[in-house]
């Protein structure tokens, strides 16, 4: 948990707490969509696992490919929303006091970083089924 929110107590340390809460607004709604898209397609480790154990070498690039497109396909429909209606989304939410547009500004940078990870999951996952470490 501290490793996860390192940032924040930096954050928190360096800048006022005005600053922190236009941060953890952007932070929240990243959190919100990447645990979404995780638990909707984080299943593909069993399926890895049983054409690794079979010796299914052609249907497991097959579904690697397709759990990448799969993920590419469905990060892009929230990186796509985040960028037409998260300023509209944060307005309608915080209000028209608070500083919509840098929250919005953290909202697109926080997603790049965090869909970027997201994307890379299933590498992950494979690396796991065939039991090997990068190093």
């Amino acid at each position: 948990m501290l490793r996860e929110k390192m940032d924040i107590w930096f954050i928190a340390f360096l800048q006022s707490s005005g600053v922190l809460t236009v941060y953890y607004v952007a932070v929240r709604l990243v959190e919100y969509a990447v645990t979404f898209l995780t638990q909707a397609t984080s299943f593909s480790t069993p399926i890895f696992t049983e054409y690794h154990a079979k010796n299914e070498n052609e249907k497991l690039v097959l579904s690697i490919n397709l759990f990448i497109k799969v993920n590419f396909l469905l990060g892009f429909v929230f990186i796509a929303g985040f960028s037409l209606m998260g300023y509209s989304f944060i307005r309608l939410w915080m209000g028209d006091t608070f500083p919509v547009m840098e929250a919005y500004l953290c909202l697109l940078l926080i997603t790049v970083g965090r869909f970027s990870s997201y994307f890379s999951a299933h590498f992950q996952s494979i690396l796991m089924t065939l039991n090997r470490t990068v190093s």
